[in-house]
């Protein structure tokens, strides 16, 4: 898993310290560039993935704990199982961000990490992320426990005991674990730029697949309504990694919708392999519906939760929202 190179350098655990949320003691400066947004007009969600990946490894880098080339051979490295994103504000071209990273909990073969994306002149982050990643014996081609000089060399900087930390609590089933199918997939072939110096799709690429498959769905509901394409804000977005996929193959990338509130559609994704009867990788996104000039949340239509119905087979998401049913029940 290599990260993509924003041309950043760490800096040192006192060095723009006042600027960190609190707990946090280490950054790396990130310029936003213009290649990182879309038509919305600011970056776009999966882009922000490019600056968790980035802070985490440059905090590795930082400790000694894995030094370039990450491919070395016979040289252990690490591997995603879980990445995710939160988003609370637009980033935009031109601004500059700082990345904070911190190590919050080392397993028996695992570190699980927590991220801050705070642009300059501003003390509160427009995103907060979270990662686990895990230990990878190359000359094994098994999961490997943590090195002893790597966990002190972690709870030295971080000041305090990391290996007796409690886990952070499961995120839900995702996508595709319920029982209930999909019913809506997309066929994306891996392309040899999405991979990376490991030989397999970068971690980063399959929230990307999440997203062609997300935005595919919403056009087919436009399709069905005779619309336009419903306009969203990301609010989430997160990834569970199971089995590499590799340059050459065509994954079929399933979505649908698992819940429906007042203005929040919570969607599940999968990635499956070629011939595979189990994903590669599950997901999970939260899309909040906006007005189309100001962009505040608004309701989500009653003809487009129709639409979802209908094509999810599930006659439960075409009523009201859980909480209108909840406000309705409570009503004298």
């Amino acid at each position: 898993m290599i990260a993509h190179s924003t041309g950043t350098s760490p800096v040192s655990p006192s060095s723009g310290q006042e600027s960190l949320p609190p707990g946090f003691r280490f950054s790396i400066p990130v310029p936003v560039r213009f290649n990182e947004t879309d038509a919305s007009g600011h970056v776009n969600p999966v882009s922000y993935f490019i600056y968790l990946s980035e802070a985490r490894n440059r905090y590795f880098e930082r400790l000694g704990i894995f030094d370039e080339p990450w491919n070395r051979p016979g040289r252990g490295t690490h591997y995603s199982v879980h990445l995710g994103c939160d988003y609370r504000g637009p980033l935009r071209a031109g601004q500059t961000i700082r990345a904070c990273a911190r190590v919050t909990r080392l397993g028996r073969t695992s570190v699980e990490m927590e991220f801050a994306l705070v642009p300059d002149g501003r003390r509160r982050p427009v995103a907060t992320g979270r990662t686990v990643c895990i230990h990878w014996d190359p000359r094994r081609g098994a999961v490997a426990r943590l090195p002893p000089r790597w966990r002190r060399a972690v709870e030295a900087f971080e000041r305090r005991a990391l290996s007796d930390a409690p886990p952070a609590a499961p995120a839900r089933a995702a996508a595709g674990e319920s029982g209930r199918p999909f019913r809506f997939w997309v066929p994306i072939p891996v392309r040899f730029a999405e991979t990376d110096a490991n030989g397999h799709l970068n971690d980063i690429n399959y929230l990307l697949c999440f997203a062609v498959s997300r935005d595919a769905y919403f056009a087919r509901l436009a399709r069905r309504r005779a619309g336009e394409a419903p306009r969203f804000r990301d609010a989430h977005l997160s990834c569970d990694y199971r089995t590499p996929v590799r340059f050459g193959q065509t994954v079929q990338v399933a979505a649908r919708v698992i819940r429906l509130d007042r203005a929040r559609i919570e969607c599940a994704f999968a990635v499956f392999a070629p011939g595979e009867a189990a994903p590669a990788a599950t997901g999970r996104g939260i899309f909040v519906s906006c007005e189309p000039e100001r962009g505040r949340a608004a309701p989500i239509p009653p003809d487009l939760r129709k639409a979802i119905a209908a094509l999810e087979r599930d006659p439960t998401l075409a009523g009201p929202s859980r909480r209108a049913r909840r406000t309705r029940d409570a009503s004298p």
